[in-house]
Order: C-alpha cells, then structure tokens, then sequence
C-alpha cells in the first residue's frame, strides 16, 4: 500500500473565519437555539484599538474572526472549517487541529495515488 498526505497550517485561520459562516453552520449542526445566540453575542460588537507609548489610535470594529486566545476558538473554527472537510471526496482522510490541516490517501498502485492527488489540487 502507498500513502501520500499533505499537512497544510492555515495562515491566520482564526482571523479569517466569517460570523455569518459560523451562525449558520451551528444552526446546520443543531446547536440549541439559545446557545447559538450567546454565540452570537460572544462574537458580536467587539472592536480595538492600537496603544503606543500612551497614544490611542481611534476604535476600530471587528467583523470577522474568533478571539486569539480564548479556549472557545479552536473549537468555533474547527466547526466552522469542518464544512469544507465533509466535502473531501470519500477515499481522502483528514485530520483538523485547531488550524492546523492533514489530508490523505491511501492506494494500491502509485497510479491511484498520483489520481487522488489530481483530485485534492482540483478540490483544493
């Protein structure tokens, strides 16, 4: 048997992730409805602002992204990013960590495997 993987860090994923991707796709999955909206307000109406040597640049909103940091993050983004690994085709593996992304195959001949690698750059 021959396997071919390929690892992939997603550059800034958390800072990426949609609000409204993420509703929907708790909504998809079931979440109770309150859940969702402390969701909802746990993204909602935060902004920054930009502190140097004691000068504060004006407020700016953030629209988009999870919070750095928070132990909800990872978990909000692998539900998030999820929807596009369910789309692999069925003999394609993955593996999701936080941002972190390893897809692969498993083939008898290396013809197979170089056709499911056509598949994932096509896919990807």
């Amino acid at each position: 048997m021959l396997t071919a993987a390929i690892f992939f860090d997603l550059e800034k994923a958390f800072d990426r992730v949609s609000h409204n991707g993420i509703i929907k796709k708790l909504n998809e999955i079931g979440l109770s409805p309150c859940l969702v909206r402390w969701l909802i307000n746990f993204l909602s109406d935060r902004s920054f602002s930009v502190d140097y040597k004691g000068w504060f640049s004006k407020e700016k909103p953030i629209n988009c992204g999870v919070p750095q940091g928070s132990c909800l993050s990872p978990t909000i983004f692998i539900l998030f990013f999820s929807a596009v690994v369910d789309r692999l085709p069925n003999n394609i593996k993955s593996a999701l960590f936080a941002d972190d992304l390893c897809i692969w195959t498993t083939c008898k001949t290396l013809k197979q495997l170089e056709d499911n690698c056509e598949i994932w750059c096509r896919f990807l």
